[in-house]
């Protein structure tokens, strides 16, 4: 398994004054230990399942974890239906035939099965990617965006990007996989506009990982799927690995090689206090992936963005490289032109 920067003593709250606040270093790489015995769950958590077991008339952890399952396989199905009438909807707008994008369905022990609280899903089960062969990329891009601007709930989002912008993100991203980035918070005060709102540090990680949830790339494609993530740094710092991300990003190069273009799709966290919404606004998932494309692409369109392009990707060699000196002055400065 990969080695992950341990971050330490970064920010353990949300910034409310953050100009004041400087990044801590970084400590050593570190490797997590995923394995549990069933025995040391029962041991933590005892009464809780105890209570459980006896609320579904179950005798033991095994058996409420095939409950489990079963409820999952049931919502993946629905979703499953969700999926192909946003798509039916999409496509009579756009007067395409719908056939050629909803996918084939699945077996529910196929390999999507394998990570049944995933969001990130094979490209082919929401799109019929073989059938998409003869289509333009300009007709797959207006199909991507009407599909992803359909009502879901939480949200999602998504985009298309051009394979040169991919390809130099990618570049940058295996050798600096992660980093961290500032979100502003509305205030909780109802009517009330903060002239400086707190911030919220979001940790960015970036996915390289092999998985069978994508088709591997041709013989002679360099062009990798990737998944980001973007997790909460005081939640990152309490579980490591194990917290769970606000927001997934999901890049699909099914499609680099023949139309030059790879489809970006971003999956809200849905909140568990507030059924129907997500953990993060729309707005702020669209910040984030703006912040992005801020310190991982080099923007060459005029000479003062190519500067500030500069000073973005510098921050972010110095993150990794030169820890003891970075400063959140410094990251707050290159992110206010948003």
């Amino acid at each position: 398994m990969k080695a992950i920067p341990l971050l330490r003593n970064i920010l353990i709250h949300p910034i409310t004054s953050a100009r004041r606040i400087a990044l801590s270093s970084l400590g050593r790489s570190f490797t997590v230990n995923a394995r549990s015995s069933n025995s040391s769950v029962e041991e933590k958590y005892g009464a809780k399942l105890k209570k459980k077991l006896q609320e579904n008339g179950l005798r033991n952890l095994g058996e409420l974890k095939q409950l489990a399952q079963k409820k999952l396989e049931a919502d993946r199905a629905s979703q499953r239906k969700m999926y192909d009438d946003l798509i039916r909807k999409a496509c009579e707008k756009s007067g395409i035939d719908p056939a050629k994008w909803i996918g084939p369905q699945k077996s529910p022990h196929s390999h999507c099965s394998t990570r049944p609280s995933s969001p990130i899903k094979p490209l082919d089960s929401i799109l019929n990617v073989s059938k998409l062969a003869s289509e333009s990329a300009a007709t797959i891009t207006k199909l991507w965006t009407a599909y992803h601007l359909s009502m879901a709930q939480p949200p999602r989002l998504g985009a298309v990007i051009p394979i040169k912008t991919y390809q130099e993100m990618i570049r940058l991203a295996k050798n600096y996989p992660s980093f961290v980035l500032p979100l502003p918070k509305s205030s909780s005060a109802a009517g009330k506009t903060c002239v400086d709102p707190p911030m919220e540090m979001q940790y960015l990680q970036w996915d390289f990982t092999s998985s069978p949830l994508f088709s591997p790339p041709s013989a002679s494609s360099a062009v990798e799927p990737t998944v980001v993530m973007y997790t909460p740094l005081a939640q990152y710092q309490l579980r490591q690995a194990f917290a769970q991300p606000n927001l997934i990003l999901t890049h699909y190069t099914d499609l680099s090689e023949s139309h030059g273009i790879v489809l970006m799709r971003g999956d809200i966290t849905a909140s568990k206090n507030e059924p129907g919404k997500g953990c993060l606004t729309v707005t702020e998932a669209q910040l984030l992936i703006l912040r992005l494309q801020q310190f991982y692409y080099l923007s060459d369109a005029n000479a003062a963005s190519a500067s500030l392009s500069k000073k973005r990707q510098a921050l972010l060699r110095q993150f990794h490289e030169t820890p003891d000196q970075f400063q959140i002055t410094e990251l707050l400065d290159l992110v206010q032109d948003i």
